[in-house]
C-alpha cells in the first residue's frame, strides 16, 4: 500500500498523499528524492487531502531542510485545518519558504512557475492522487 507518491516534474517536486498519514518508511524514501532532485528542483509542491506528518517526520524534514544550502519554495495544497496549523509551524522554522494554499494553481503561482508549464505539472497530481488512492482501495 502506498500512502505518498512523488516525482520530479518541470522542476518543481510534486508529492500526494490522501487521508492515510504516510509511513516511516515511505517519509524516508521521500526525503531521500528530494535529497537527490534539490539540484534540479525550483520548488516544491504538496497535495494532501488530509494526511500530514507525524511530530517524528516533521522533526526528520525539518533537520534536512536545515542541513540544505539550496532553499526553494515549497507550496502545500490542502483544505484540511490541521494541515494548515503543521504549514505554520513549519513557516516559524523556515522562514518563508512554505505556504499552504487551497488549489494547485494558487500554489503553482506561489512556485513561480511559468502558465505555459503547469499542465505537467497538475496532470501528476491527478496521476498520483489516483496510484495512492488505488493503492489505498479508495
Amino acid at each position: 500500500m502506498s500512502t505518498i507518491g512523488f516525482k520530479l516534474v518541470e522542476g518543481i517536486h510534486v508529492s500526494v498523499s490522501s487521508v492515510e498519514n504516510v509511513t516511516d518508511a515511505e517519509w524516508d524514501q521521500y526525503i531521500e528524492d528530494i535529497g537527490r532532485t534539490l539540484p534540479d528542483m525550483t520548488g516544491l509542491l504538496s497535495y494532501t487531502e488530509g494526511a500530514a506528518p507525524t511530530s517524528n517526520q516533521r522533526v526528520r524534514i525539518g533537520k534536512f531542510w536545515n542541513a540544505q544550502t539550496k532553499r526553494v519554495p515549497l507550496a502545500i495544497i490542502t483544505t484540511s485545518k490541521i494541515v494548515r496549523i503543521i504549514v505554520t509551524a513549519f513557516n516559524w522554522m523556515l522562514g518563508e519558504q512554505i505556504r499552504a494554499f487551497n488549489t494547485i494553481d494558487e500554489g503553482l503561482e506561489y512556485l513561480k512557475l511559468d502558465p505555459m508549464r503547469r499542465q505537467p505539472v497538475v496532470e501528476a497530481v491527478g496521476e498520483l492522487l489516483e496510484h495512492v488512492r488505488s493503492s489505498q482501495g479508495r
